[in-house]
C-alpha cells in the first residue's frame, strides 16, 4: 500500500441523507477518512453552511458556489459548479465522483481542461476514479471520453458487461486494470429478522386495525424508474384474482407504500391521484407513509424501516431497472419474501431467481423520462406472484422457507467493509 494521499475531493450524495447513494456514503466515508489526511466533500442533498466532521470539510452541492450568467444564478442540485470550482482552486491529488452516468459525462470536458491546465503550469494535478450505477441499456456515446478517468468502478457483473458493450476501450488503461466491480454491502446490524413478539407488537401499533391483513409493502423512492404504478395495478389485480379464484383463502391483502406521496424533484407519481381513480380506500386497503416523518432528504428512522420489513408479508418492486436496489437486500436480510423483476442487477442479487419470487414476463418499454428501452413488468404476473407468495406460505412451506433462507444468507454475506476497503484501495493505487 502506498503512503497516505493528502487531499481528496469527493462528489456524492450527503451521507446523512436517505438516498441509496447516501447509504453507500455512510459506509464508505469512514474508510476514506483512514486513507486521506484531508477530504473536501461536495454533498448532494445537503443544504446548509460548510461544516467539519473529523478531517472532512462538508459543503453544500447546491449553494457552495453558484456562478451567474447574465446576472442569473446557475444553480445545480448535483454540485458540479461547486466541485469544479474547488478543483480549479485547490491542489487536490485525487478526485472521486459517485454519481449517475449522465451527471459524470457532463463534467468530463471541464475536467480535461483543468487537468491540461495544471499539467502545463506545473500545478499539483489530480488522478480520478468514478463509481456509478448501471440500471439499463447504455445509449451509444454515453461513455465517450471516459478514458480520461484513471479508474472506473461499477456495482456488479451486469454493469461491467453493459459498460464494455458500450465502450470496450474502458477495460484496460496502460496495462492496468481500469474497470472494477465493487458490490454494495448490507447493514446487518440495522436489518435483520426480529423476534416474532416484537414484530406482532409493531404490526399492531403501525397498521392498527389492518394488522391481521396480509401486508404487501413497496419501500422505495417515488421516481419514474421505480414504476410504482405497476405495483399498485398489480396489487389491485391480485385482490380481484384472490377473491374470484381462491375463495378458500380468507386473508385480505393490504398495500403499504413507504415513499413520498409525490416527489416533484424526481417527477414521480402523485400517488393520491392514482388511488382516487381506483376503488381502494385509504386506511382500509392501503396506507402511504406518514409524510410527517417521511421526507426525501432524511426518510424514516432505521428502526421503523427494519420493523416494516419484518412486519410485511412480502416486499415488492416493479422497477424498470436497478443499479443495485438496496431495499431488496434489506428486505432479504429481514426475512421478508421478495418479488422482483428478472432484469438488470436483480438477476444477480436474486441468485438467478433462486432467492425471490421473480417476474419474468417483461415487456419492452420506451421510457419517456430517460429515453432508455427498458423492461416493464406484466401486471397480471405481478398479481400472480403476490398470490404465489401467499400460497407458498400456506401450501408449500418448504419452498417458501428455502427461498427466504437463501435470500437471508446472501444478504448477511454482503459486507460494507469490503466495499470500503476495495474503493479505498482503488483510490490509493491510481
Amino acid at each position: 500500500m502506498s503512503n497516505k494521499k493528502k487531499y481528496l475531493l469527493l462528489l456524492a450524495d450527503w451521507h446523512i441523507g436517505s438516498t441509496g447513494f447516501g447509504t453507500v456514503m455512510r459506509n464508505l466515508l469512514p474508510h476514506l477518512k483512514k486513507r486521506f489526511d484531508n477530504i473536501t466533500y461536495v454533498a448532494i442533498n445537503y443544504i446548509g453552511e460548510p461544516y467539519n466532521e473529523d478531517n472532512v470539510l462538508i459543503v453544500s452541492a447546491k449553494n457552495y458556489y453558484t456562478p451567474e450568467v447574465d446576472g442569473k444564478p446557475q444553480e445545480d442540485l448535483f454540485g458540479r459548479h461547486s466541485f469544479l470550482h474547488l478543483l480549479a482552486n485547490n491542489p487536490f491529488d485525487t478526485i472521486f465522483i459517485f454519481q449517475d452516468m449522465d451527471i459524470i459525462s457532463k463534467m468530463i470536458p471541464t475536467l480535461k481542461e483543468l487537468h491540461q491546465y495544471k499539467l502545463a503550469n506545473n500545478i499539483t494535478n489530480f488522478k480520478s476514479a468514478v463509481y456509478f450505477p448501471v440500471d439499463g441499456n447504455i445509449p451509444k456515446g454515453r461513455l465517450d471520453g471516459w478514458e480520461f478517468f484513471n479508474s472506473l468502478v461499477v456495482y456488479n457483473e451486469y454493469s461491467r458487461m453493459q459498460v464494455l458493450k458500450n465502450n470496450p476501450k474502458l477495460a484496460i488503461s496502460i496495462g492496468k486494470k481500469k474497470l472494477h466491480i465493487v458490490n454494495h454491502g448490507n447493514n446487518n446490524h440495522d436489518f435483520y429478522q426480529m423476534p416474532s413478539a416484537d414484530v406482532i407488537k409493531f404490526k399492531s401499533n403501525f397498521f392498527g386495525k389492518n394488522c391481521e391483513k396480509w401486508i404487501v409493502s413497496a419501500i422505495n423512492r417515488n421516481q419514474p424508474r421505480k414504476d410504482i404504478g405497476s405495483t399498485i395495478l398489480g396489487f389491485i389485480e391480485a385482490r380481484r384474482i384472490l377473491k374470484e379464484s381462491y375463495p378458500e383463502i380468507k386473508q385480505e391483502l393490504f398495500l403499504y407504500l413507504h415513499m413520498m406521496e409525490a416527489d416533484p424533484y424526481m417527477n414521480g407519481y402523485d400517488l393520491r391521484k392514482i388511488f382516487s381513480q381506483t376503488d381502494l380506500v385509504e386506511g382500509e386497503d392501503y396506507k402511504i407513509a406518514d409524510q410527517e416523518y417521511f421526507n426525501r432528504a432524511n426518510g424514516a428512522d432505521i428502526e421503523i424501516v427494519r420493523s416494516i420489513y419484518n412486519a410485511s408479508n412480502c416486499f415488492i418492486t416493479t422497477t424498470l431497472g436497478g443499479g443495485w436496489e438496496l431495499t431488496v437486500t434489506e428486505a432479504m436480510a429481514c426475512g421478508c419474501p421478495v418479488i422482483a423483476p428478472y432484469h438488470t442487477s436483480l438477476m444477480e442479487i436474486t441468485g438467478d431467481g433462486k432467492r425471490a419470487w421473480m417476474l419474468y414476463e417483461l415487456e419492452p418499454f420506451c421510457s419517456p423520462f430517460d429515453n432508455i428501452i427498458r423492461a416493464k413488468c406484466n401486471i397480471e404476473e405481478v398479481a400472480e406472484q403476490i398470490i404465489a407468495v401467499l400460497n407458498d406460505s400456506i401450501y408449500d412451506q418448504d419452498k417458501y422457507h428455502k427461498t427466504i433462507n437463501l435470500a437471508k444468507n446472501y444478504a448477511k454475506s454482503l459486507d460494507w467493509n469490503i466495499l470500503g476497503d476495495n474503493i479505498a484501495d482503488i483510490l490509493d493505487k491510481i
